[in-house]
């Protein structure tokens, strides 16, 4: 059903505002408005609560550091079966801790391990990709019993083009010596029968005149790292061929690695963005406050039903020196009022299947518990084998161990 709301107005010391916020977030129950400000109040000394400079230095340091904690778990986030959005013991213990220090945590200990992970991981698959290229280019080179005699420290490059450009090579070989001072070497032999593949081997003093020759023309060019031609050309190819055996075991033994860093660490990954995302909340909320000299407005919609346990904490925390009005009788459009779904745990997960359609108006009726009765007789009627029946049993045991709603509800259903 849907739960019945009370809006309100509530006035507190300005000296109060920072703990009036912290209770009203810890809490969870009130949906802030933004409170419109016009003439006639600007003009009775009331304005738009600005942010002080601390605010808008925690507000840029815990934007940083969500975008931080993001990119990691963009990179892991799809090694874990969940990442719980809550605060366990762990996150209680950072709760205390500033943003610097959070930051600091992302930065000397989550960063530089994931880091030197992906890195290796992206150098190996890099590796694997173009490692064939190399074995297919000098195998072509070994079929011609061409000698290659270079040194390691000179820039090697393949360049695959047309056969029937062949002469036009021969052109532009000349044309790099000239432009290099003849501090080129170049080798060329049949790639396959329409491609012709080009060594070239020069200094690393002279590359980017190369790479500009190259750039205009528009040629397929191949990097190779010269320590694969400093020794005979079958010896170089036995090497590729095993170091593309060895490479998907470093590859799983990597991944590995990063499964378990993602284990290890998304808990406090999420708990570190649960607490910059909830200070993030309380430093953004104040641009929608209004103030007077001494007083901030704070106005907003929660459930009736929590409007007691409200006014009773914060009673314990400022004393008196606050005041709550009702304002739900001067609201004329109902259907600006929010909506919360407040269902019996037997129908809350069908709440799931209304989900995909626009929620209900306030003062509507709420179909969940309609669709908790109904759904499970139609879709016995449609699966009726035993069978199935024990498959979607299984099935939805391991979803229900999820922490996800969306996994977990779909597993209740």
């Amino acid at each position: 059903m849907i739960a019945p709301m009370s809006k309100i107005k509530l006035f507190v010391l300005k000296e109060d505002l920072s703990r009036t916020i912290g209770i009203l977030h810890d809490l969870g129950i009130l949906h802030i408005e933004q409170i419109p400000l016009t003439k006639i109040m600007e003009q009775r000394g009331i304005s738009r609560l600005p942010l002080s400079p601390q605010q808008d230095r925690e507000k840029a340091s815990s934007e940083v550091l969500i975008k931080e904690i993001d990119g990691i778990i963009q990179t892991v986030g799809h090694l874990c079966i969940s990442c719980i959005q809550g605060l366990g013991g762990e996150g209680e213990d950072l709760q205390t801790k500033s943003l610097e220090e959070l930051t600091e945590i992302v930065n000397r200990r989550l960063k530089p391990q994931l880091n030197s992970i992906t890195r290796e991981i992206t150098v190996l698959q890099d590796e694997l990709g173009i490692l064939p290229q190399y074995k297919e280019i000098l195998e072509s080179f070994a079929l011609s019993k061409r000698e290659l005699k270079i040194h390691e420290d000179l820039t090697c490059l393949a360049l695959i083009f047309d056969s029937r450009y062949e002469k036009d090579m021969q052109i532009f070989k000349r044309h790099l010596e000239d432009k290099t001072k003849s501090q080129l070497e170049v080798y060329i032999t049949s790639f396959n029968p329409k491609k012709i593949v080009a060594l070239l081997f020069y200094p690393p003093a002279v590359c980017r005149q190369i790479d500009e020759e190259i750039f205009k023309k528009g040629t397929i060019k191949i990097e190779l790292p010269a320590k694969f031609l400093s020794k005979p050309l079958n010896e170089t190819i036995q090497s590729i061929e095993v170091r593309l055996k060895e490479i998907p075991k470093q590859l799983e033994s990597l991944k590995k690695a990063l499964s378990d860093f993602a284990k290890e660490n998304i808990s406090l990954i999420c708990a570190i963005k649960t607490i910059a995302l909830n200070r993030l909340d309380r430093i953004l909320v104040v641009n929608n406050l209004l103030e007077s000299k001494y007083t901030a407005v704070i106005t907003g919609w929660l459930p009736t039903k929590d409007l007691n346990r409200l006014n009773v904490n914060l009673e314990n925390s400022l004393s008196r020196n606050f005041a709550i009005y009702d304002r739900t009788s001067f609201v004329k459009h109902p259907q600006d009022i929010p909506v919360l779904l407040d269902n019996p745990k037997l129908t809350r997960p069908y709440e799931l299947l209304l989900g995909l359609l626009p929620p209900p108006k306030y003062g509507t009726r709420d179909a969940t518990g309609l669709v908790s009765l109904f759904f499970p007789i139609f879709f016995g009627l449609i699966v009726g084998d035993i069978g199935y029946g024990l498959i979607f049993l299984t099935i939805s045991f391991f979803l229900k161990k999820s922490a996800k709603f969306f996994i977990h509800s779909l597993g209740s259903i």
